[in-house]
């Protein structure tokens, strides 16, 4: 993963970027139906996991998000967009 990577979730697929600001291609899109996503963590350190297996190897994106400044508030949010159908 990138260091700063940036994920937009739409209906139907899951794109990852690889900047803070999503300027380029995405280096990743997935379909959310083919996608599992765990959570974790302790209250310094937040861990998203992204598992994919679309027909081919399974891959698999990890993404650690620090505590502080509110981010594990937006991966809150993030995971509770990804798991609602």
């Amino acid at each position: 993963m990138p260091r700063f990577p940036v994920i937009a979730v739409s209906a139907t697929r899951i794109y990852l970027f690889s900047g803070p600001v999503p300027g380029q291609e995405t280096f990743a899109v997935l379909p959310r139906e083919q996608v599992r996503v765990i959570h974790g963590g302790n209250a310094m350190w937040r861990r998203l996991d992204i598992f994919a297996a679309d027909g081919g190897a399974p891959r698999s994106y990890t993404m650690m998000v620090s505590g502080l400044g509110g981010g594990r508030k937006r991966l809150e949010r993030l995971v509770g967009v990804l798991r609602s159908r």
